[in-house]
């Protein structure tokens, strides 16, 4: 996809975790409790797991994916954990199809708190893990 890749980090200080993402000169960070971090690491792996992998070899869903910027929607959830929505979309690239999942404040779509594009959810989940695993959460 073209669509543009943030870089962003996952941090831990005490029993709290933040995330940040730079975007267009801007950082985007959100804090919280390590088992939001440890449901969103979760949900990030479902998404791969159940959905891109299902998908991405699905031929008939394939042959409806729009060239980016075009996009279709897979699948939302709102208000996940209780305090985000999800949405996971995704595009082609020439013959090759990109997913990227958007998480929003709940109730709040005015910009994404954070963006996961392609192989950046499986970095996520990588990121995630090692903070949860020095915290002893065991994601």
């Amino acid at each position: 996809m073209q669509a543009p890749r943030y870089p962003f980090t996952i941090d831990r200080e005490g029993d709290a975790a933040l995330i940040s993402m730079q975007c267009d000169g801007f950082i985007r960070c959100r804090t919280m409790p390590l088992y939001l971090l440890d449901a969103l690491v979760r949900a990030c792996n479902r998404i791969r797991s159940h959905l891109v992998a299902v998908l991405a070899q699905d031929e008939r869903f394939k042959a409806t994916v729009p060239a980016y910027p075009r996009f279709i929607e897979c699948m939302h959830f709102d208000a996940f954990a209780g305090v985000c929505d999800v949405h996971v979309v995704a595009s082609r690239d020439n013959a090759a199809i990109e997913f990227c999942a958007a998480f929003y404040d709940a109730g709040d779509h005015s910009a994404p708190a954070f963006v996961l594009v392609g192989d950046q959810l499986d970095e996520f989940v990588r990121k995630g893990r090692a903070v949860l695993r020095t915290a002893a959460v065991a994601p």
